[in-house]
């Protein structure tokens, strides 16, 4: 279903799909031929290099982390009907859905066929099967942003991802709904702060990697028909009229009727990821 603009989503990667809070809210990667963009928040090459594979790590469903033989059978879904892609919002331009995949769990194989954006909120690992390949694993830093440019493509990228190492694979997906005709790779970015870093640009938008001190507080962009907010960590935030204690997996998401300001209402400074898109 639609809602009604402006609208904003509530997220949290821990809540089941039933769960009240979410609301009327639910967004998707491709082959190994085709290019990624990606963004990361942090600046060294040899982080940018692991980033570069999230890409792989995009939906899930309870099984096995075993990998399945060349040439099996493969019954694959789209990315929003695959239980573990928990949609949260739902609107005319935009999907979100939050993944939560522990340790040795694989989603089902599915489809992702509009682009996506993936934000990384903590430091994660897991591996990514497409189908009659083998697994392949990488490890992701806190503040990753993954744009992949699935669109491009006129068959769906399919593949499933299983969670390895010690923590869950923890993810925010932003799907675009709209056609190739909307892009802002050429706009320059429109948000200038000193405690704000350009993280990533794309024909989507720009992602940045915001620093806020205890007490303080910062204008949000207010361009574009969307606006994402992921804290990389648990935080007390003040956001327009909303006072907001966030945990690791939260997020908000407003497709118009952006809120003016964010401030910082906890004892430590806290990083945040916030993409604007068009």
């Amino acid at each position: 279903m639609c809602c009604t603009r402006p609208t904003a989503a509530i997220g949290n990667s821990t809540r089941s799909r039933n769960d009240p809070r979410v609301g009327a809210a639910q967004p998707t990667r491709l082959s190994g031929r085709t290019r990624l963009f990606a963004g990361m928040m942090g600046g060294d090459m040899a982080r940018s290099q692991a980033l570069l594979f999230i890409g792989l790590l995009w939906v899930f469903a309870a099984a096995p982390v075993c990998a399945e033989g060349a040439g099996s059978a493969l019954h694959s879904v789209p990315v929003t009907e695959e239980p573990l892609h928990v949609v949260r919002h739902r609107g005319d331009h935009f999907i979100v859905y939050t993944n939560w995949i522990e340790p040795g769990v694989w989603t089902l194989y599915h489809q992702h066929r509009n682009d996506l954006l993936a934000v990384i909120p903590a430091d994660t690992s897991a591996a990514s099967q497409e189908p009659g390949s083998d697994p392949r694993e990488r490890a992701a830093p806190a503040g990753t942003l993954v744009f992949f440019p699935y669109a491009d493509s006129d068959e769906p990228f399919v593949h499933r991802v299983g969670g390895r190492g010690n923590a869950p694979f923890i993810n925010i997906g932003l799907e675009f709904r709209d056609s190739m005709a909307v892009s802002c790779s050429d706009t320059p970015p429109g948000w200038q702060d000193a405690r704000v870093e350009a993280a990533t640009a794309n024909r989507r938008g720009h992602g940045y990697r915001l620093h806020l001190d205890s007490g303080a507080q910062v204008a949000l962009p207010q361009r574009g028909r969307g606006l994402l907010i992921v804290p990389l960590g648990a935080a007390l935030l003040q956001l327009g009229d909303e006072s907001w204690r966030a945990t690791i997996g939260d997020f908000r998401f407003y497709e118009g009727g952006f809120p003016g300001r964010l401030g910082n209402s906890g004892s430590a400074a806290v990083t945040l990821v916030v993409f604007s898109a068009c």
